[in-house]
């Protein structure tokens, strides 16, 4: 149950982080260079790591509640995982198409 917690609350101050717009030191590649800065809308992405932190955080307070085992391999982790891949997929998308 504390791990639950401790999700909750990181994957908060993330997203409230990601959707003030200044979470851009917080992903990887972002700001290497001013050539990449200039390609990307880097508000977009902000807001789609505040969606993808705050859904993160909300699927584990949920998992306080029901606490059982297979919440944390058979629902938190799948929706991880296909966040994470929704995430570089739609990054790539606002990156190449501003």
């Amino acid at each position: 149950m504390a791990i639950y917690i401790v999700l909750t609350v990181i994957f908060l101050v993330f997203g409230i982080i990601f959707a003030f717009n200044k979470g851009d030191f917080l992903i990887a590649g972002l700001n290497n260079s001013e050539s990449n800065q200039n390609e990307c809308d880097t508000k977009k992405i902000n807001r789609i790591f505040a969606v993808f932190s705050i859904v993160v955080a909300v699927v584990s307070f949920i998992g306080i509640f029901v606490n059982k085992d297979f919440y944390m391999v058979g629902i938190l982790f799948p929706v991880v995982v296909v966040g994470v891949v929704l995430l570089v997929i739609l990054s790539n998308k606002i990156c190449k198409n501003k």
